[in-house]
């Protein structure tokens, strides 16, 4: 099993949504799995967990 080490910053997902248009998403590891962050909660925990 291969061991995955913590980023030292955010990383964005960037996707393509309906109509072509880029959509940014932000993704954390709850577990064994990734969930949606919501935006309001986005800015509270890059900064907790980076700063």
């Amino acid at each position: 099993m291969a061991e995955i080490k913590r980023a030292n910053d955010a990383q964005y997902l960037t996707l393509k949504a309906m109509g072509g248009c880029a959509v940014e998403m932000f993704y954390v590891r709850s577990g064994n799995s990734s969930i949606e962050l919501p935006m309001k909660d986005i800015v509270p925990y890059i900064q907790s967990r980076f700063n």
